[in-house]
């Protein structure tokens, strides 16, 4: 169930709290688009995830400290998926 707060700027569900105040979700365990039921921490039930693409390597600057790791973008020229792997830089991955 959701319950709509215009007073507090909320949207509550049984998953979490959308705070528009804050621009924040606030979650008590896993988010589902497409289920009321997910599996993991984000389940997509149809459709596809899109993922920003850019046009070659994306910036140093982008993945230089561990809190950037898991960082994903796809370079559209090359057709490869960069990975942020944080203090370790940026890794390719071919397709």
């Amino acid at each position: 169930s959701i319950t709509i707060n215009n007073g507090l700027n909320t949207i509550t569900s049984s998953s979490g709290i959308l705070d528009f105040t804050n621009n924040n979700l606030l979650t008590t365990g896993r988010v589902g688009i497409g289920t009321a039921t997910p599996q993991s921490s984000l389940q997509i039930a149809s459709g596809y995830l899109q993922i920003p693409f850019i046009s070659g390597a994306p910036p140093d600057a982008d993945c230089d400290s561990d809190s950037k790791a898991g960082r994903i973008t796809f370079d559209i020229i090359h057709r490869l998926f960069w990975v942020c792997r944080g203090a370790e830089a940026w890794g390719a991955l071919a397709l």
